[in-house]
């Protein structure tokens, strides 16, 4: 009775285990074989192509990608330690060869071959809890699932059941464990400053787990976190880490609450509402026009900024307007609305209590939804007595009243009043705008004329569509079932109503949002609903704040808006300013992509493609090609390794290269040790020690 047949699996070791960390890529040879697995090593790999892909220099991955397929082509199995590089091959292939059809075959062909190391153990080998051999002692462990493992793999289950079966192990749970590291391959040199605050945050997590040791599936992530030094806690990164965790958390309390299934059925539903609506933009917005004017209302469509401020200082011109109150309006910070009404000699009171902080300090907002998040409670004490003249009180409720008394009278003297739109409901002409203060129904009630500003994608068929977006805003936003206020404006005050104004405008803007709809890649980035999620989960917002982003539009949806609407010339950086983790688009009510769209910007920035002029630097360029030329050649590679290993060890310290002025290096090494190249590379040690031992697997 003939034998039956060993797994066959080809390893694909990756660039980083290759040449930096062999003896890894040596143990997933030695766990495979232990399980009954029969691994070869195709000769000639190097790199997938995910640090250029990534990068943005398509045209440099996709030459080591078609390499990589050619070496890859006809393997059975092919098993990656790295859920990097595992979503770099199973995902991203895809996207890059989707315009060549025969490359895009074969790269479908691989992504249903391609399988990390522990997915592989548990999925295919079968490798189950209860298969223990061998070791005494017993060490505490902590899991950090590395960002494209966990959200482009979707392997979850699998380490952690690993680690449950493994000998001498007790796992504990790492706190904030689906946080970024910080690594995320280039960015943790182009933005060090962020990557070291990412990275004290997962090593003071791993340390507060009590863990002897912390784990991962992606030696570039341990690579990051195992040359970690102190990084000093900033007051203003308290602030955003507090409030991010406190909007999180709500908002996953209240998805707990209606059930993840329900929660993602609303969330499909809201997305074809997007897809479709700006799919037929035109309809809508004609449609919304029509009942805008049949109900008494004016309608305006405004190009640009300056001719959005132009009609409404024309409005108020007309209408011998002095005194402006303002609903939050985003649209109105995009314009620079303030000035230019201020300019004309009227007064403008920001009443969204967040929105009047900041105009009280002179700043402008730095969060979707709470416009002076990044204040603390004793700054905004301190400008309130400064510029109030009120006593110093820390009282919120006191703040709040003392904020109350001093913009109801505003609401009393305005002329007009001006509101932004969190929806336009196109077969009833409304604007829709939730509020928690109220603030909103006096602005757009009590002055005479009300001005709605909105951009064009904030259209939407029905009400019927409307009550999907009410379950989901603020549950995403704040955590709320439902705001406090809910106000509909329907045209200005008919005969018999009781109040309301008696003029009601209606500013459509596009601003650059024609250019987003133009884009195939981009144009869902105008089905967002300005909740905030993105920025709540985002590590990145949460350690810079929204006014690094340098316009109205800050977080991961900003770094895609912003380019669009300034210009990518004045916003070139915002796109690479991401480590790429996917926490936004798993935050995300509509299901916006933010990654992917940020790297069709990064590639557009890096070789102008498309509509964008190319406004890359010429060093990264002639890096990257650099890069794609070495990682071309196995020969290039370990000749590189051995030289970097020469020129650098005297500079080194038991193996690890610390503080250093070379050129790169230190962006790396300024908080950071970096392993030096490995005396013999993985593709050496195989070909000396492995490659003839043991391959014949184990059955049963």
């Amino acid at each position: 009775m003939s034998q039956p047949q060993p797994i066959r699996a080809s390893l694909f070791v990756t660039c980083i285990v290759d040449q930096l960390y062999p003896e890894v890529g040596v143990s997933v040879v030695r766990v495979l074989r232990r399980a009954g697995v029969a691994v070869d090593f195709p000769e000639g790999q190097t790199c997938c192509g995910q640090p250029l892909y990534n990068s943005g220099f398509t045209a440099e991955a996709r030459k080591l990608a078609e390499r990589t397929l050619n070496i890859l082509a006809d393997r059975e199995c092919v098993v990656v330690p790295s859920g990097s590089c595992g979503a770099m091959m199973r995902v991203f292939y895809l996207d890059l060869f989707a315009d060549d059809p025969e490359l895009h075959a074969r790269a479908q062909d691989l992504s249903q071959r391609v399988y990390e190391f522990t997915e592989f153990l548990v999925d295919v080998v079968g490798y189950e809890p209860g298969m223990r051999d061998g070791s005494d002692g017993v060490s505490t462990v902590a899991y950090h699932p590395s960002c494209h493992l966990l959200r482009e793999m979707e392997v979850t289950e699998a380490p952690p059941r690993l680690l449950d079966a493994a000998p001498g192990v007790s796992r504990v749970e790492l706190p904030d464990a689906e946080q970024c590291c910080g690594f995320g391959g280039a960015f943790a040199v182009k933005y060090p400053h962020i990557s070291e605050e990412m990275l004290a945050d997962k090593v003071a997590a791993a340390t507060s787990s009590g863990a002897d040791i912390l784990t991962a599936c992606d030696m570039g992530c341990l690579m990051h976190i195992g040359g970690a030094a102190a990084v000093k806690d900033t007051e203003l990164r308290q602030a955003l880490r507090r409030a991010g965790a406190g909007f999180d958390g709500t908002r996953r309390e209240a998805i707990a609450e209606v059930t993840p299934e329900v929660w993602e059925d609303w969330r499909e539903q809201a997305r074809r509402i997007k897809e479709h609506t700006i799919g037929h933009l035109d309809y809508y917005l004609e449609m919304l026009e029509r009942n805008v004017v049949a109900a008494g209302g004016q309608v305006h469509f405004a190009t640009d900024a300056r001719q959005a401020n132009a009609i409404v200082s024309q409005i108020a011109s007309a209408n011998g307007v002095r005194t402006v109150t303002k609903s939050k309006s985003m649209v109105s910070e995009e314009l620079g609305l303030n000035h230019v009404l201020e300019a004309q000699g009227i007064d403008v009171f920001e009443t969204d209590l967040g929105e009047y902080i900041i105009q009280l300090a002179g700043e402008t907002p730095s969060h979707l939804v709470a416009p002076a998040l990044h204040k603390t409670r004793a700054q905004v004490a301190a400008l309130f007595a400064e510029q109030l003249g009120v006593p110093y009180s820390e009282d919120i409720e006191e703040m709040a009243r003392i904020a109350r008394v001093v913009l109801r009278q505003k609401f009393l003297d305005a002329d007009m009043g001006i509101s932004g739109a969190n929806f336009l409901v196109a077969e009833t002409g409304s604007l829709v705008i939730i509020t928690n203060e109220g603030n909103g129904r006096l602005c757009t009630s009590a002055p005479r004329i009300h001005v709605g500003l909105a951009g064009m994608e904030k259209v939407i068929p029905s009400l019927q569509d409307l009550a999907v977006f009410l379950r989901l805003l603020p549950r995403s936003a704040t955590g709320q079932r439902i705001t406090s206020y809910m106000s509909m404006v329907t045209g200005p005050r008919r005969a018999d109503d009781e109040d309301g104004p008696e003029e009601f405008h209606l500013v459509i803007v596009d601003n650059g949002r024609s250019r987003l709809l133009a884009d195939p890649a981009l144009r869902e980035s105008l089905y967002c609903i300005r909740c905030g999620a993105c920025l709540n989960v985002c590590p990145v917002y949460q350690r810079v704040g929204g006014h690094a982003y340098g316009w109205v539009y800050p977080g991961p949806i900003g770094s895609i808006v912003t380019p669009a609407l300034v210009g990518i010339g004045q916003a070139k950086d915002l796109p690479n300013a991401s480590t790429l983790c996917g926490a936004c688009r798993d935050a995300c009510p509509v299901q916006i992509n933010i990654p992917r769209m940020l790297l069709h910007l990064r590639h557009n920035i890096a070789e102008g493609q498309g509509s964008y002029p190319a406004a890359g630097s010429d060093t990264d360029s002639l890096l990257a090609r650099g890069f794609a030329a070495v990682m071309s050649n196995p020969v290039l590679v370990n000749l590189g390794r051995r030289i970097g290993r020469i020129l650098l060890r005297p500079l080194s310290k038991q193996g690890m290269l610390g503080q250093t002025r070379l050129p790169l290096v230190s962006r790396w090494t300024r908080s950071r040790d970096l392993p030096l190249p490995a005396s013999r590379s993985f593709g050496e040690i195989w070909r000396d020690e492995l490659s003839g031992s043991g391959n014949e697997g184990r059955n049963g």
